[in-house]
């Protein structure tokens, strides 16, 4: 087991994915089409590209209290606006309560350190780049 602390606390906007877990280090390509997530990606856009990612359980109908902060790398808009976008797993979270529901949640979130995990993630920051570049230049850097 890891050994884990506390280590600052923010409101984080929040993105439930059925069935998908997303570990720090680690790439998670996606498509926005829902209205709602659209607001909340050009939001996150206009900021510090990141937000939550929480796995959320279709029999339980709930989000995980634990989840990772994603970072948007490359983003692409399509003329319907929906998005595709590369996001990379940042820094695990645990949710200490819902600040907002509509349209989208915020949650207020703690971040979790993981020192002893942190070491099998040496190399992946280069898996990162190898996988924006696998994507080619079909998507934009969110630069």
């Amino acid at each position: 087991m890891t050994s884990s602390s506390s280590i600052g606390v923010r409101e984080l906007p929040l993105f439930p994915l059925p069935e998908v877990v997303l570990f720090p280090g680690r790439p998670l390509p996606l498509q926005i089409f829902e209205f709602r997530y659209r607001m909340m990606m050009n939001t996150i856009l206009e900021e510090d590209r990141r937000f939550g990612v929480l796995m959320w359980d279709p029999v339980e109908e709930k989000a995980a209290a634990v989840g990772c902060c994603a970072e948007i790398l490359q983003y692409q808009r399509l003329p319907d606006d929906r998005m595709k976008m590369l996001t990379l797993g940042q820094q695990r979270f645990r949710v200490l309560e819902y600040v907002r529901e509509k349209p989208y949640r915020v949650g207020l979130v703690e971040w979790i350190s993981d020192e002893a995990a942190s070491k099998g993630f040496e190399t992946a920051g280069g898996f990162g780049k190898s996988a924006a570049k696998g994507c080619g230049s079909s998507i934009g850097k969110a630069d």
